[in-house]
């Protein structure tokens, strides 16, 4: 187990920050309105065993995931960070998700690696599936001509890049799997650079408004803190992100998570 990595040497202890933002008012209705098809239809599942709208489940499913994945404060968040400290995204991946961040149609990943070169005047590269040579893009970021990758989900298995430092997560799954895979792309040692400690920058996303205008969204809350959580169980912060992290139960009246 990483634990148990962590503990023996293995792999590199790892300190997890968190950035809290917040759904804009026209997200967070279609997040609240996606719920309440999403429930509608899992409704009618449990009391028709001929039921055979499994693909719109899984559609309306990944369409609430985008409303997350793509929120527009993340960008903003991401512009005021790189504005402070830039030098939180060098050697480091930046993960997104797909999907649009404006009304120009400009792609998520576009707008962050735009941000991170004109913001942080830093040296970026995209590494997706449709990059043409990985390969030769992985290269370079080890040895150095990039600051930083600016990656969709391919960037999670089979890559080992040790000099690897920082990692930010603007996008993810709720699966623990992919928990597990980013932090072992973080928390690799390297005697080259003498890398004893990881960084793993997370964004937390909150539904729009007060606590009390939250009903519909209740769950996102619960999900985006059951993923920190999950990484800041061995942070070596792990105290005072577990205060941030209640303080947030208790807005939300979450006695589980």
């Amino acid at each position: 187990s990483i634990e148990e990595a962590i503990r023996q040497g293995f792999l590199s202890n790892y300190e997890y920050h968190l950035n809290f933002v917040m759904l804009s008012q026209e997200e967070d209705d279609k997040y609240k309105k996606l719920t309440k098809a999403l429930v509608s239809l899992m409704n009618e599942k449990k009391k028709n065993k001929n039921w055979e709208k499994e693909n719109d489940l899984t559609r309306i499913r990944n369409e609430r995931s985008l409303v997350v994945k793509k929120a527009e404060s993340k960008i903003i968040s991401l512009k005021h960070l790189l504005s402070i400290d830039s030098s939180k995204f060098q050697n480091a991946v930046i993960y997104c998700g797909q999907g649009k961040s404006n009304e120009d149609s400009e792609s998520l990943i576009d707008a962050v690696t735009l941000a991170i070169s004109e913001i942080g005047n830093l040296k970026t590269a995209q590494f997706t599936s449709k990059s043409i040579d990985r390969k030769k893009t992985l290269e370079e970021f080890e040895n150095g001509f990039y600051d930083n990758l600016v990656a969709i989900k391919c960037f999670d298995e089979g890559i080992d890049v040790p000099k690897l430092e920082k990692i930010h997560i603007l996008s993810s799954e709720t699966s623990i799997r992919q928990t597990i895979q980013r932090r072992g792309r973080v928390l690799r040692k390297c005697k080259e650079r003498g890398k004893t400690l990881g960084y793993i920058y997370d964004w937390i996303v909150l539904p729009f408004g007060t606590t009390e205008s939250a009903t519909g969204s209740k769950g996102l809350v619960v999900n985006e803190l059951k993923r920190a959580k999950e990484y800041a169980r061995l942070a070596i912060n792990r105290e005072q992100i577990d205060i941030e992290i209640e303080k947030y139960e208790q807005e939300y009246s979450i006695t589980e998570v």
